[in-house]
């Protein structure tokens, strides 16, 4: 069936917000036609956010309980004022006798706080497994709220006259369900029915229970929970030195990178600026491999280098993932270098160097090794708000090499040595069309006699089957009025965006990652020209060269709400993703930083040599946001 999103087009982003101009100090001070001619240009920021696919298949994670139901659940259904008649509801587009509308349920203002229910997974790093622990919320309300909230509404629509228990064999045979009204599967023939019975209907009663209905409406994602765990990890074994930027580097191809090609490395990188704006992106790097077949990247599928940790939790096939990844003696890595955590000798109650099924129980309850807090979705206002996450005070616990936490917005980097871990967070849902809106524009196109609903005949012309009608017409009619078409459409996409995806892997490219200190996908002005320093720190032993195993590895984490597509695994991430940093400094900085790295460059800056000198404080030939910042505070 031909989506009825597929006929809208969605809103989009909102603008950048304006900055006031801030004076500076007058030996620092830059030419007064200067300043007015900044203060008129246009803004030069990154205007798209753009994010990719997220690496493997899905292993599931389960909800922390399957009571959690909303207390302030359920469709409200308001519907026209009862004194209004049929005809005045007819012109206004609303169907008097529909009980299922796109209105949003009404919030009662004394109800207490939610409590937000935690997540647990652990991510298997190549140094050791992470227990992980997220509080997530979605439009500022705990993440589980929005799926309980469409789990009413389907068990109301299992059952209209309310009484009795919920049949499978009448869901399936249902035209409120048949052509994925709430996000399920579409139901079209015999063969699907039993299919689908047998698939959700888990003890084979007959009936509908909440756990069976969440399965059902988000398509076994996440085993029924709101959190859904991507970790199939292609590049487990990749060979770093057959990726883009060490074949870049690596002149003489002899998998050592020497103190004259460590030296060279930012002159090679600018070679690659096809742009000619002082950045690289990882595409502007691919180069033909020059490396023997021996040495080519093996990509090694269906590994799982994350699970959840639930209620349901497989131990058995966590045991499996858990030997085939960590090989021999848990006590001790076979490399002699340290575990990242201390977690699988504690683990290993009767000390016998191996984990069963029994012992990997105890992660349920352990201590979590990294705390993250993420929120998702509109702001209190309603408006698309920036996805957030963070790590609260004392959110690393139990990690044994020194480690290095950078923050931003919505990334968060642990650095421990050998290895990188990027927590970051995405949500691509936020500025989607309102269905209200969506189905206005559905009915401008195809309501031909502009009476404010569809007739059969108006409906044919939207390409879909004739009998899905009967599915969206809640009140049998054979009308189609514009409020329950927003219902169906706010309905079909509503699990989809009730679920976050945790989506875990490395990345191909592990020294582009190295090199990229912000974590933006992108090597900047500053990260090139410090690029031999940062290759310098990772020569552990002291030789002078760097070699492809001193290299850390790079783990990333995302956490995204409306991947690209649901039904299909992604393609796992062969190269680091941009992201749009967030715009810092007074508005003569953000104007000069015309490649939106950060930083104005000395081919950046329109004042004099004098100026970008005494503005440079700490004189690494770069102006720094906190620099134009205290150069400001100083003028006034």
């Amino acid at each position: 069936m031909k989506s009825w999103r597929s006929l809208s087009s969605g809103s989009g982003r909102g603008s950048a917000h304006p900055h006031a101009g801030v004076g500076m100090a007058p030996d620092a001070l830059l030419p007064l036609a200067l300043m007015c001619a900044l203060t008129f240009a246009s803004g030069c920021g990154r205007s798209a956010d753009q994010r990719g696919a997220a690496p493997g298949e899905s292993a599931h994670a389960a909800a922390p309980s399957t009571a959690a139901v909303d207390a302030q659940g359920g469709a409200n259904s308001p519907g026209p004022d009862s004194a209004t008649d049929s005809a005045s509801s007819e012109t206004s587009g609303i169907n008097p006798e529909a009980r299922d509308t796109a209105s949003k349920p009404e919030e009662e203002e004394a109800a207490p706080p939610e409590p937000a229910p935690r997540e647990r997974f652990v991510v298997f790093t190549p140094r050791g497994p992470l227990v992980c622990e997220a509080t997530l919320s979605i439009d500022g309300r705990p993440h589980t709220r929005a799926l309980e909230r469409l789990v009413d509404k389907a068990m109301q629509a299992a059952q209209p006259d309310g009484e009795g228990t919920a049949a499978w064999r009448k869901v399936v045979a249902s035209p409120r369900f048949r052509y994925g009204q709430f996000g399920n599967v579409t139901i079209k023939t015999d063969e699907d029915r039993r299919r689908a019975v047998l698939r959700y209907d888990r003890n084979r009663d007959d009936r509908v229970d909440r756990d069976e209905m969440r399965r059902f409406l988000a398509r076994d994602s996440g085993g029924g929970g709101a959190l859904v765990i991507h970790a199939d990890d292609p590049y487990r074994d990749a060979n770093i030195a057959n990726a883009a930027t060490w074949q870049l580097l690596d002149e003489n191809h002899d998998q050592r990178l020497s103190a004259e090609e460590l030296a060279a490395a930012a002159d090679r990188l600018r070679s690659r600026d096809a742009l000619d704006d002082d950045v690289i992106v990882a595409g502007e790097l691919d180069v033909i491999s020059t490396a023997p077949p021996e040495q080519e990247r093996r990509r090694t599928l269906h590994v799982a280098v994350a699970h959840a940790l639930a209620r349901d939790t497989a131990w058995n096939a966590l045991e499996s993932i858990v030997k085939e990844l960590y090989p021999g003696d848990v006590r001790q890595p076979a490399d002699g270098r340290p575990w990242l955590t201390n977690l699988l000798a504690g683990l290993d109650a009767n000390d016998n160097g191996s984990l069963s099924a029994k012992e990997l129980m105890a992660l349920a309850d352990c201590e979590a090794n990294v705390t993250l807090q993420a929120s998702l979705g509109r702001d209190a206002s309603g408006s698309p708000g920036s996805p957030a996450l963070s790590v609260p005070s004392e959110g690393l616990r139990g990690i044994g090499p020194p480690a290095a936490l950078r923050t931003g917005n919505d990334l968060v980097c642990l650095d421990v040595p050998g290895l990188i871990v990027e927590f970051s967070v995405a949500d691509r849902a936020a500025t989607m069309e309102d269905a209200t809106a969506m189905a206005a524009n559905q009915f401008k196109q195809f309501d031909k006699d502009a009476n404010g609903y569809l007739d059969r005949d108006e409906f044919r012309l939207t390409g879909q089957a004739g009998g899905v009608l009967d599915g969206l017409d809640t009140d049998g009619d054979g009308k189609l009025y514009p409020n329950e078409l927003a219902d169906f459409l706010e309905n079909e996409r509503a699990a989809a965006l009730a679920l976050i995806h945790v989506d875990v892997g490395r990345l191909a490219d592990a020294l582009f990652a190295a090199l990229d200190a912000n974590g933006d996908g992108r090597l900047g002005s500053r990260e090139i020209a410090g690029a031999a320093a940062r290759l310098e720190s990772f020569d552990a032993d002291g030789d002078g060269q760097v070699s492809p195993e001193e290299i850390p590895d790079c783990m990333t984490v995302q956490l995204v709400r409306e991947r690209r597509s649901a039904d299909q695994p992604n393609m796992p991430r062969a190269a680091r993703q941009t992201r749009t940093l967030p715009r810092s400094g007074p508005i003569w900085f953000q104007r000069m930083d015309t490649n939106g790295d950060g930083d104005v460059g000395p081919g950046e800056f329109l004042g004099t040599t004098e100026q970008f000198r005494k503005l440079d404080a700490d004189g690494d030939g770069f102006i720094a946001a906190d620099e134009a910042e205290r150069a400001a505070g100083a003028a006034h």
